[in-house]
């Protein structure tokens, strides 16, 4: 995706280069980055599903305790970086998209 995204970058440089050109490269790869965060995500909370399904049989749970720690501080963020993550490739897309259509 980083070499794609350069491409788009040269290209787009060029003054002589049609916008209209490099906007479905700009759409697939914001999907592309979308769907991979996304994926990410979904392995992420099955391993942790499975961490917590064997820290239940331990006497010390020290991941339960963590997170119990964490959320119970004041001014702890709602939103992680995955949420942000998933945010800019949405905002992208949908700016060119909206910007080809006008």
């Amino acid at each position: 995706m980083t070499v794609i995204s350069a491409g788009i970058a040269v290209f787009a440089s060029d003054a002589n280069f049609p916008f209209i050109a490099i906007v479905p490269p700009i759409l697939i790869v914001s999907s592309i980055w979308f769907i991979t965060v996304r994926y990410y995500q979904q392995l992420a909370a099955v391993k942790w599903q499975v961490i917590h399904e064997i820290e239940e049989k331990l006497v010390f749970q020290p991941f339960k305790r963590e997170w119990d720690e964490f959320t119970s501080r004041k001014g702890c963020l709602t939103f992680g970086p995955s949420t942000l993550e998933q945010v800019v490739p949405a905002c992208i897309f949908i700016a060119v998209f909206a910007y080809s259509v006008y």
